[in-house]
């Protein structure tokens, strides 16, 4: 169990939590419309969502006037 702990930390402070959650509305979105997706679209959709949030938490980390979670630190 504490190894599944951890792995669950380091997902959410690596933010890979946010480009699993777009990755699975995209596979979503697409299975109801029955529209069948190339491989390689989930796949930018991963790294642009990650890279939209790196991006967000280092500027957060830049600009913090108040303690940094540990996200923040990590980035």
């Amino acid at each position: 169990m504490h190894f599944a702990l951890r792995v669950l930390q380091l997902w959410h402070l690596t933010s890979l939590d946010a480009a699993t959650v777009a990755v699975v509305w995209t596979l979503a979105f697409a299975r109801a419309a029955r529209v069948s997706l190339p491989l390689w679209l989930p796949v930018i959709f991963v790294f642009g969502t990650w890279t939209m949030y790196v991006g967000d938490r280092v500027l957060d980390a830049r600009s913090a006037k108040t303690p940094l979670r540990a996200r923040h630190l990590f980035h």
